[in-house]
């Protein structure tokens, strides 16, 4: 059970949880206060997607989750979200952005990331990223990625932008050097000399004039001048190196030359006889010749391109790959230069750039590192002429013969370049081809560029919802070849870069979200830069998602943008456009009075070229409802006086759809029940239906209305399945049914009634507000349902095993369906239900709990416990053996406890007694009643005509009490409580019983409780539910030692993780539970704000009342308590509020009512109780007996026995041997012979002998003799002490022994008796020394009057007159009935009281009668209250005892002391000023002088 001490440590828990909630509320209040959000400050948040923070007017921590496909976001989950016009709102970080509310979103600010940020990746510049997380990593440009390689380069851009995977390769040829050598000689006749002048021609190019005399060196110079065609390596003669043999005669040898040369000269200016020029051939060269061919391949397959020339052109070579290299997406190859090999000999060298969409990883979001791995290789084929000739195929542009080339020295890199914009929803701008300077011909194809994320982003069709997540992806760089940024690494700032994507951000709300005239969602894409030749590509438009599992609302001015990015200007082409991004909303439906879905998607624009203007993106809507349209209705409040309800608004067949999917044949939202096989308890809603338009409501009858279903299994494809089993369906249009396991269509089943057949309301009427209740038993597989808490269906099938999800539903387009207060889940009123009339009178369809009355076994008579005490006599051997001879039990038993309980009110089920009811008359009742049931004024309802509705409003033959409950308020006031149905005139009852929850494994605060119904008719029950739970009960008695805390169930925030602590019933629960309706007059124990029902003048205060007033029993599970308790309530329907219990007068009862008086000027509360009447007598006392005084051995010591109990003056003379004393004679014989100067010489003289001369005991004159005892026994012959006969008290073992022969008795030690003497605190030895010579002439002095020695006195037996304390020698239980007025307020007892024993029986006298089926109308008592007290004073007989000693003396009769020894004596504080003196044990025996007893 649980008490008032648990009751307040609960209370201190939840003021404790409150007080916590009251300092979160204020922390929260200063920190709003102190931050920037009010109405002349802006209000700062930054959300940063990195690093998982969000700063500013609120600091809170996100976290990561993992959406789709990889994609990472960053989470931000509030219990509700609502962002006002004065919060400016920045980001930073590289992961997309989820705000997510527990509830709702109201967006009306702006949300504006900057591109490539929150998801949106970086334009084309770098080839890799070497911080994730970073809104401004450092730039890796090409040609440093080996630089570190911790690096790995991967398509950094995005998934739709043109980034391509690059692929640098070095190709050479070369052959044994046998170079060409000619011999150029000038001659003459003999005697001769050669002048002038001549030149050598080549290919009809002819160099500088030469002298004869010219040196090697000269000509060398001139004919690589002159003479050699470095732009063509065909008609090049290349390096010639020149040797002179003699005067004029040279040898030209071709060093690399790839084709054979020949020489000519022009000898026409040499002057000289005989002049002879020529050339001869001495060697011919070793010239390369043939084809060769590219293989690209992979494991599964290769490609290869067409045999080219072996020297090929960069043309012819670049056109060639891109047209036989499917994979390729562009090329670039340089024009073939000479070079000379290592021995010499020459060779064609090309620089190859391939760029392809294989192996180039790309990453959901830029925070993420892809996994990836190379699959794809380049190698050659060869048929080439000419002595060992070959070609090389080097990774990387190391060997490039181009300077700026071999700078590029990594081999593969991810890279965008080409000025393209990026695509995400629509295609971005392609790139300009006509571009083909700078590291050989590029060749592209045309798609570069127009990448999009899947084919879901060029279609917007029905892509997975997360699919939008991913952020807009960035734009090429304006740069045809890749080798022009690793020139510009040095710049501070690149031109030309692409622009960034948009930004990716998703709300999801579990119910709204709302974005005002001021909410925009800003994503667009970042346009490209300006550069020299070709501006950068725009990044493509940013992903917007909205999830709303409710209503999505949108306001007038609200915008959501993702536009693509232009693309940056340039002196020759501009960048290409980018892509519009991706809008999508998701949502159950959309508001009846929202905006449009609409979104600016356009692509980005290039200033140049329109054609490579960006494509417009994708804005997408899936609500779930179809075409059907709802809200939450705020405006005119629901049910209950709610402040809201779900308005569902059908769609009419004529109407064109407005939603992308067809309508579906049923309207309305559906939910997913967290298990896909819930089986609750308890389905409760409030339902109504509206028409749009009144002319056509009756000719429409039936054909339109509202729904609810339960669906027993779950489906496959959207959650709007016609095929779908019903577990259970509520129908509401012309009438109320009901039905189960039926599938097809929703609208066809209730337009016809084909299905839904089950009437639970004949006629039902638009306008009002029906409350239906669901009761499963999924055990038995049956369901009731209520209408307005009246039972109309009980037991019917329940065809289902479960249920999945829950749809409401409205139809037929010519109305609206109203949804308030739903709820499934468990049934908390705990299997109560009304009673029911049949043929057999009023029946209870539960179990009634068992009332317990007074029993026998309550208290049963008793006989005294036997007592026996033992003494040193019974302890004898004698008494061990048969009990001495004596009778064991002598006699009968003493009856100490007598029990006149019977076995009335016997263990029975509660039963309905008249007298329990409480009759609210002349209609009161529909006063009480509407005022509790009244919703909220509607102004939908007010619109419409209500004339002739407050007379037979329900017709429902059956709906007696059902007819004015749950209409508007605004209809019951248009009429007051003067115009009254015809079902007013009667009487209502309410009935209140006890109820226990059958369900023996309910929580503690779900045990049971106090229901309450009403009748009007005593046929129709309407339903309250419990009014008291046993939970909020406690008792004024027991308490645990340990709180329980988390028994309630529950768990707060701010209390224990378990919960408040334990507020379960513990077992207590209530009985005989009766109602009166209090006073308004008096109310001085009531709270004055407590709400007062609807009054007005045309009904008495008294009759409408303040409140109701609930007195019960209250009792625990062992029925140990039997209190009183009272409870209250401002309406008869409850709920009532515990007050306190009690025992009313200290009695506890188990039979109680309270009534009024007939004249109901007095209010009583009647109980029936059981007391005990106490009868007392004096007890009897025990006189101490005589006993041996034990040594510590446990001998008797005859000699103290007799001075403890006679007392024997030589006893107590401590000098009686004095004279032996003095010639030691008292200690035994021992007499020494000491030598005079050898101590070691000493003898001992034996009694009797001498040792000297003349008979002297020691020889003299060397000894002399030394005499220390002379005690000694002639008879014994033994050297003995004499001793002395005195007692000494202080001796341990004479004070060993205490008088303990009666209970009684409390003794002190002897030694501290001794003492205790009217003869004062002398010492033992009367103040004389031992050797004192007077000691003969002493007066020895008698003590035995004087002093407590003989504390064990002899005393005759005589009569037993003697008598204790008083004592109850028996105990009677009777029966009495006792009757007090209540206070005006009902609340407590008055002081006015009768009591009388006896009780209520039948007319026969046999059986007794439970107060509680008592008529108060037709029972009135003769109440006169003269008692103040229900107290009966015990039977206590005369105190006239002449014969015997007085009672007060019994209880330290035989105390020799009373705390401390020696605190009665005679000289003792307590004896001189209180007369508490010492006690002697014969004196309190012997008997009285004069009437007089001794001490």
């Amino acid at each position: 059970s649980r008490s008032r001490a648990d009751a307040l440590q609960l209370s201190l828990h939840r003021a404790a949880d409150i007080r916590a909630k009251l300092h979160t509320e204020q922390s929260k209040l200063l920190s709003l206060k102190n931050a920037p959000c009010n109405q002349t400050t802006d209000c700062f948040l930054l959300f940063n997607t990195s690093s998982l923070e969000l700063s500013g007017a609120v600091n809170v921590t996100g976290e990561i989750g993992n959406l789709s496909d990889g994609v990472e976001a960053a989470i931000f989950a509030f219990d509700e979200i609502e962002l006002g016009p004065e919060v400016n709102v920045t980001f930073a970080g590289q992961r997309p952005l989820v705000l997510a509310s527990r509830s709702s979103i109201l967006l009306n600010t702006t949300l504006l990331p900057r591109p490539g940020t929150v998801g949106g990746f970086l334009g084309g510049f770098s080839v890799a990223r070497t911080e994730l997380l970073s809104d401004d990593p450092a730039h890796v440009l090409v040609g440093q990625v080996n630089e570190n390689m911790s690096i790995s380069s991967y398509n950094i851009n995005g998934p739709g932008s043109p980034n391509v995977r690059v692929r640098l390769f070095t190709l050479s040829s070369q052959a044994d050097h046998i170079p060409q050598q000619v011999r150029l000689t000038i001659t003459c006749d003999d005697g001769e000399r050669v002048d002038g002048v001549f030149r050598i021609g080549y290919l009809g190019s002819w160099s500088r004039w030469l002298m004869p005399t010219t040196s090697a060196a000269d000509i060398r110079l001139a004919l690589d001048q002159d003479l050699n065609f470095h732009r063509d390596l065909k008609r090049s003669m290349g390096f010639v190196n020149v040797t002179r043999l003699a005067a004029s005669d040279w040898l030209l040898t071709m060093v690399t030359a790839r084709n054979f040369i020949k020489i000519d000269v022009d000898k026409t200016r040499l002057v000289g006889r005989g002049v002879i020029a020529e050339t001869t051939l001495i060697r011919n060269p070793n010239l390369l010749g043939g084809t060769f061919r590219l293989v690209w391949e992979s494991v599964e397959n290769s490609t290869k391109t067409r045999w080219l020339p072996y020297d090929v052109g960069a043309d012819e070579f670049a056109i060639a790959l891109l047209e036989d290299i499917d994979e390729l997406k562009a090329t670039a190859v340089t024009s073939p230069v000479l070079h000379n090999t290592q021995d010499g000999a020459p060779g064609l060298v090309w620089s190859l750039t391939l760029a392809s969409d294989v192996d180039n990883p790309t990453p959901r979001t830029p925070a993420l590192t892809p996994s990836f791995t190379q699959t794809r290789r380049l190698r050659i084929e060869t048929n080439l002429t000419g002595v060992n000739a070959s070609l090389t195929l080097s990774s990387g542009l190391r060997k490039s013969h181009r300077g700026h080339l071999s700078r590029l020295n990594d081999s593969i890199f991810s890279l965008a370049y080409g000025g393209a914009g990026a695509g995400y929803g629509g295609l971005g701008g392609g790139v300009v081809t006509a571009l083909c300077e700078g590291a050989g011909k590029v060749a592209r194809r045309d798609s570069i560029g127009k990448i999009t994320l899947t084919n879901n982003g060029t279609t917007g069709g029905n892509a997975h919802r997360y699919d939008f997540i991913t952020g807009g992806s960035g734009g090429a760089m304006g740069y045809v070849h890749p080798f022009v940024v690793s020139t510009l690494a040095e710049a501070s700032s690149l031109p030309a870069r692409g622009g960034a994507g948009g930004a990716s951000i998703v709300l999801a709300a579990a119910n709204d979200i709302r974005l005002g005239s001021m909410g925009e969602i800003i994503v667009d894409g970042g346009t490209g830069s300006a550069g020299h030749l070709l501006g950068g590509g725009g990044g493509s438009g940013g992903s917007i998602l909205l999830q709303a599992d409710g209503v999505l609302q949108l306001d007038e001015g609200y915008e959501l943008s993702a536009r693509g990015g232009n693309g940056g200007d340039g002196a020759t082409a501009s960048g290409g456009g980018g892509g519009g991004g991706r809008v999508l909303a998701y949502a159950s439906t959309q508001s009846i009075n929202s905006m449009r879905l609409d979104a600016h998607v356009d692509g980005g624009t290039c200033a140049s070229d329109s054609s490579r203007d960006g494509e417009r993106g994708v804005v997408r809507y899936h609500f779930q409802s179809g075409g059907i349209r709802y809200m939450v209705d705020t405006d005119h409040g629901g049910a209950f006086g709610t402040g809201g309800t779900l308005r569902i608004q059908a769609m009419d067949a004529s109407e064109e759809a407005t939603s992308i999917y067809s309508s579906p044949p049923f309207q309305g939202p559906e939910y997913k029940l967290s298990s896909e096989n819930e089986q609750p308890e308890r389905l409760s809603f409030f339902l109504r239906i509206d028409a749009i338009s009144s002319s056509s409501t009756r000719q429409a009858s039936g054909s339109w209305g509202a729904a609810l279903l339960l669906y027993d299994i779950p489906t496959e494809g959207s959650l709007q399945d016609k095929n779908a089993t019903v577990a259970i369906g509520i129908a509401l249009s012309d009438a109320v049914r009901h039905a189960s396991g039926f599938s097809g269509d929703l609208q066809q089943h209730l337009g016809a009634s084909k299905y839904i057949r089950n009437t639970l309301i004949s006629t039902a009427r638009e306008r009002r507000w029906y409350k239906i209740d669901v009761l499963f038993d999924w055990s038995r597989r049956v369901y009731d349902v209520m209408v307005d808490d009246i039972l109309r269906t009980d037991d019917s099938i329940l065809r289902a095993d479960g249920v999945s999800r829950l749809g409401l539903y409205a139809w037929g387009g010519r109305g609206e369906a109203s949804f308030d207060e739903i709820y499934l889940g468990p049934d908390h009123t705990m299997g109560f239900r009304c009673p029911r009339t049949t043929r057999s009178g009023v029946e209870t369809e539960i179990t009634r709990p068992l009332r317990r009355g007074w029993a026998d076994q309550d208290s049963r008579s008793s006989y005294a416990a036997l007592s026996k005490h033992h003494n040193h006599i019974s302890r004898r051997e004698v008494y061990a053996h048969n009990n001495g001879g004596l009778k064991p039990f002598d006699g009968e038993g003493h009856l100490s406890y007598r029990s006149e309980v019977d076995a009335d009110l016997k263990e029975l089920p509660a039963q309905i007694n008249a007298g329990g009811l409480l009759r609210l008359r002349d209609g009161s009742a529909a006063s009480e009643l509407v005022r509790m049931r009244a919703v909220t004024a509607d102004s939908r309802t007010n619109a419409y005509e209500v004339r002739g509705l407050p007379g037979d409003i329900e017709d429902d033959s059956k709906g007696h009490l059902a007819s004015e409950f749950y209409y508007d308020e605004s209809i019951r006031r248009l009429f007051g409580h003067n115009q009254k149905s015809r079902k007013q005139d009667a009487a209502t009852y309410f009935w209140y019983g006890e109820h226990d929850n059958p369900d023996e494994n309910a929580p503690l605060w779900l045990k049971g409780g106090i229901g309450a119904c009403a009748t009007d008719d005593m046929v129709h029950w309407r339903s309250y539910g419990i009014v008291l739970h046993y939970a909020n009960l406690t008792d004024m008695v027991h308490a645990r030692d340990a709180w329980l805390p988390g028994c309630d169930g529950y768990s707060t925030r701010f209390g224990s993780e378990r919960g408040y602590g334990c507020i379960g019933a513990q077992g207590l629960h209530a009985i005989r539970p009766r109602v009166l309706l209090a006073d308004l007059g008096n109310t001085e124990h009531v709270n004055s704000t407590v709400e007062l029902p609807f009054i007005n003048d045309h009904y008495s205060a008294q009759e409408s009342g303040h409140g109701f007033v609930m007195w019960m029993g209250l009792d625990d599970k062992n029925y140990s308590l039997a209190l009183a308790a009272v409870a209250s309530s401002a309406h008869a329907s409850g709920p009532f509020s515990f007050r306190r219990s009690m025992y009313p007068d200290g009695n506890a009862t188990r039979d109680q009512a309270v009534w009024s008086t007939s004249n109901r000027d007095l209010s009583l509360l009647g109980r029936s109780y059981y007391a005990d009447i106490e009868y007392v007598l004096p007890s009897a006392q025990m006189q101490p007996v005589w006993q041996h005084v034990l040594s510590a051995s446990g001998e008797i010591d005859f000699g103290l026995s007799y001075h403890r109990g006679i007392y024997m003056r030589d006893y107590d003379d401590y000098h009686d041997i004095y004279l032996q004393r003095w010639r030691l004679e008292d200690k035994p014989w021992l007499v020494l012979c000491v030598n005079r100067y050898n101590h070691m010489d000493n003898f001992s003289v034996p009694r009797g002998e001498s040792f000297g001369e003349d008979g002297a005991a020691c020889p003299d004159p060397d000894y002399y003799k030394l005499i220390l005892g002379q005690g000694y026994s002639s008879e014994q012959g033994l050297a003995l002490g004499i001793n002395s006969r005195f007692k000494d008290p202080n001796l341990a073992n004479n004070s060993h022994w205490l008088a303990s022969s009666v209970p009684d008795v409390k003794a002190q030690p002897w030694t501290n008796n001794y003492l205790d003497g009217a003869c004062g605190r002398g010492s033992v030895d009367g103040g004389w020394d031992l050797n004192d010579p007077d000691l003969p002439d002493r007066t020895i002095t008698d003590r035995s009057n004087c002093s407590n020695i003989r504390d064990n006195p002899v005393h005759e037996t005589n009569v037993d007159d003697l008598v204790g304390t008083l004592k109850i020698v028996e105990t009677r239980r009777v029966k009495f009935l006792a009757v007090s007025s209540l206070t005006p307020d009902l609340l407590d007892t008055s002081a006015a009281l009768d009591f009388l024993e006896g009780g209520l029986e039948d007319r026969i006298g046999t059986s007794p009668i439970e107060l509680d089926a008592l008529l108060s109308e037709n029972f009135d008592w003769n109440f006169r209250g003269t008692s103040m007290s229900t107290f009966k004073s015990p039977v206590i007989a005369e105190e006239t005892f002449p014969d015997l000693k007085p009672v007060p003396a019994s209880v330290a009769r035989y105390h020799q002391y009373n705390s401390r020894y020696n605190d009665r004596a005679y000289h003792s504080l307590g004896c001189v000023f209180d007369g508490d003196c010492p006690v002697n044990f014969l004196d309190q025996t012997a008997p009285a002088v004069n009437g007089r007893y001794g001490h």
